[in-house]
């Protein structure tokens, strides 16, 4: 609770322990998830995330500050390593059909779960379609599953990072 009410800010051990019931009241299954994870992951030494990627944790103690941590990071990376792989795929397959029609336009570079791209105005609203196609319909079929909650994409566009504002096609 100290560690979470420090990165609130000032916030007091009290409080902290009130926004974990509200997650939990929130979130009924979490509590059952992570102690699944948990389970799982001092079994068998390992985590996969929704692509079938593996993390291997090896966890002797689990009661330890170490295995704690180590739980943390088996809990989390299906989630984030799973964002991850998506954010990959579904760049590599926006990049293929822009590369095919646009080859003037650069994928300059992966920033998190966000792109960079330079390109001439007139060709934004095209890539724009191409992008929000491939990131909000991905086809996740070959991988066992389908996505159950729809994912979005923000855009924003600009001559720099300081002065980009949102695009809506």
């Amino acid at each position: 609770l100290r560690t979470i009410a420090q990165s609130m800010k000032g916030a007091t051990e009290k409080e902290a322990f009130q926004l974990i019931r509200g997650w939990h009241k929130q979130f009924p299954g979490w509590k059952k998830h992570v102690d699944k994870v948990t389970e799982f992951v001092i079994e068998h030494g390992y985590v996969r995330n929704l692509f079938g990627r593996y993390r291997r944790l090896m966890i002797l103690e689990p009661a330890s500050p170490e295995g704690q941590s180590s739980i943390r990071k088996a809990v989390n990376s299906p989630i984030q390593g799973g964002l991850s792989d998506y954010i990959l795929l579904c760049g590599y397959n926006a990049w293929i059909r822009i590369k095919a029609k646009y080859p003037q336009v650069l994928f300059v570079l992966q920033v998190h779960d966000s792109y960079v791209l330079d390109m001439p105005k007139r060709y934004m609203p095209a890539v724009y379609q191409i992008l929000k196609e491939e990131f909000e319909n991905v086809n996740t079929s070959e991988f066992g599953f389908m996505f159950k909650v729809p994912m979005k994409i923000d855009s924003k566009v600009g001559p720099n990072w300081k002065e980009m504002e949102d695009y809506e096609g």
